[in-house]
């Protein structure tokens, strides 16, 4: 009896939490993406090996034990100079790691992490490299070790006399890698070759490409800019004459003849009887009056010929 008790409970799988659930999806969705995921530590240390033009890298993804509760740690080996990571070589200026949520995605922040070091290769800081003793590579077991080498160039330390220290790191400086201390601090202290050396470098060619592009791109647009001002120019002298061709059109429609000539035809109307009154009252010879008048009379009958024919020409035309 007592053994089929303790053997029941020997059959019974481990509990498995929504918490830790979410962190084994999350650690396969990030092995999916990433195929070249090394896994260190199960369920802990993970790293990514990246090859950015000339330097060599590794993304360590450390994470903590109530992940994805709490935030992962990402750190970069050998030590970089770049915006994203800081001093501790964490990685710091990624926005989706710094927003990191529970129901966050692992692999979108890794991906973000190598489209940014990708766009902007980080610098190998030879500082750290020439000042500071290098870390024996981390323990990895014999499975992955032959995967380890052919994916990533660790640096191997090798105890010699001196400062100088055997680094198996691809360098951002070619031209540099075999020089002494004494010829580093030399350089170091000559302005000229130091920027010679820097211009060089394929990111500052790259750099400089760049700029080119832009400067040219800011060409365009000035010169876009300025058929934009002439065109704004002809928008105001095309409204200003639209204006004044409304008007026009306004005036001389056939309606507003028809109108100006009924007006002009009463007051030829009103002179020439204003001119009678006048004769009338013996305020005017005759001579004149006559002249006058009929000069008065024709003027309206004129006038009043053409508004009555206009007027049946429009007539006729709205019924047509």
């Amino acid at each position: 009896m007592f053994h089929a008790l303790f053997r029941k409970r020997e059959d019974e799988e481990p509990i498995i939490t929504p918490l830790q659930k979410q962190r084994d999806l999350q650690i396969e969705k990030m092995t999916t993406f990433h195929n070249n995921v090394v896994e260190v530590v199960r369920h802990t240390d993970y790293r990514i090996p990246l090859l950015l033009g000339n330097v060599s890298i590794t993304l360590i993804i450390l994470l903590p034990p109530y992940f994805p509760q709490d935030k992962p740690d990402f750190q970069i080996s050998p030590p970089v100079l770049h915006p994203w990571v800081n001093d501790e070589q964490k990685v710091t200026g990624c926005a989706s790691l710094k927003n990191f949520h529970l129901h966050s995605d692992l692999s979108k922040i890794i991906e973000d992490i190598i489209n940014e070091f990708q766009m902007r290769p980080p610098l190998l800081d030879l500082a750290c490299h020439s000042n500071a003793k290098v870390p024996p590579p981390p323990f990895i077991p014999t499975e992955m070790s032959s995967i380890i080498g052919t994916l990533m160039n660790y640096g191997t330390y090798h105890p010699t006399s001196g400062m100088n220290l055997a680094l198996e790191v691809p360098c951002c400086f070619p031209e540099l890698k075999d020089l002494s201390v004494e010829e580093l601090e030399h350089l170091n202290n000559d302005d000229a070759n130091l920027s010679e050396v820097i211009d060089k470098l394929p990111i500052m060619q790259t750099l400089e490409k760049e700029l080119e592009k832009l400067s040219v791109h800011n060409e365009n647009l000035a010169s876009e800019w300025k058929c934009v001002d002439q065109l704004t120019s002809c928008r105001s002298d095309y409204d200003e004459y639209n204006a004044r061709f409304q008007e026009l059109a306004q005036r001389f429609m056939p309606a507003s003849i028809q109108q100006h000539l009924k007006y002009a035809a009463l007051r030829a109307e009103e002179e020439s009887e204003d001119l009678a009154l006048t004769f009338l009252e013996n305020k005017m010879e005759t001579e004149e009056f006559l002249h006058k008048f009929l000069e008065s009379r024709t003027l309206y009958h004129l006038r009043r010929v053409k508004e009555e024919k206009l007027h049946q020409q429009l007539l006729d035309m709205h019924r047509s």
